[in-house]
């Protein structure tokens, strides 16, 4: 099983990210804009001799090609380059939000889990009835729509209609309470806890409606037993 996986990765996982890699590489460099200036500003006086240092300070002025390769072995030795933002090391900003990503993608996989798995066992049960008809297209809706919209969605709703329910922007750290950065984790867990449910929801009633059609269940049926 471990000798298939590292063929795997190694045939299909590793030349897929290599091959995503080079794509995005390009795509970036055909796009128009021009580095210095969203480094620096655009407007700023600056002398064509500056231009060429910071270009020549973060590889630019090599051939595109050069540029990858430079990347792709900074990449594998764990430098992701410095943030545009702040200056400091894109590794270390991941690392230090990594906690707060972690805590969110958790909320938005119990909020999934809590409302999909009823969901897809009522719709299962109860095929093809209404709350079956409902629960399918409800998870066609949900899947159908992009997480950004679907948060574009809530703040506008919990803006205008709801008040000061759900903060629509911050976030609260946990040493300062529990129930204020849940509330303050709640609106965006929503929004991909929802995209999350629909995909569980079909799985689920999938799951349980083969199980349901198997000859034990039928043969258990045939015998007088309750659903």
């Amino acid at each position: 099983m471990l000798t298939f996986l590292l063929r795997r990765a190694l045939t299909v996982f590793l030349p897929t990210l290599l091959g995503i890699s080079i794509l995005i590489f390009g795509l970036m460099h055909a796009i128009p804009g021009n580095f210095v200036d969203i480094l620096i500003g655009v407007g700023v006086d600056i002398t064509p001799e500056q231009i060429k240092a910071i270009e020549a300070s973060y590889g630019l002025d090599k051939p595109v090609p050069v540029q990858y390769l430079y990347w792709l072995g900074n990449v594998l030795r764990g430098n992701l380059g410095r943030s545009l933002r702040t200056g400091d090391p894109v590794a270390q900003e991941i690392l230090r939000r990594l906690p707060i990503t972690a805590e969110l993608t958790a909320f938005a996989l119990l909020i999934a889990l809590a409302v999909a798995i009823p969901l897809g066992i009522i719709a299962a049960l109860r095929r093809n009835a209404t709350v079956d008809v409902a629960a399918r297209v409800g998870s066609l809706v949900g899947v159908s729509i992009p997480n950004f919209l679907m948060g574009t969605l809530l703040i506008l709703f919990f803006s205008l209609y709801l008040k000061g329910l759900f903060p629509t922007t911050g976030f609260v750290p946990l040493r300062e309470g529990l129930v204020a950065n849940l509330r303050s984790l709640f609106l965006p867990a929503l929004s991909l806890g929802l995209a999350m449910t629909a995909s569980v929801m079909r799985m689920m009633r999938s799951s349980l409606l083969e199980e349901l059609g198997r000859e034990y269940v039928t043969v258990a049926r045939a015998k007088g037993l309750a659903e």
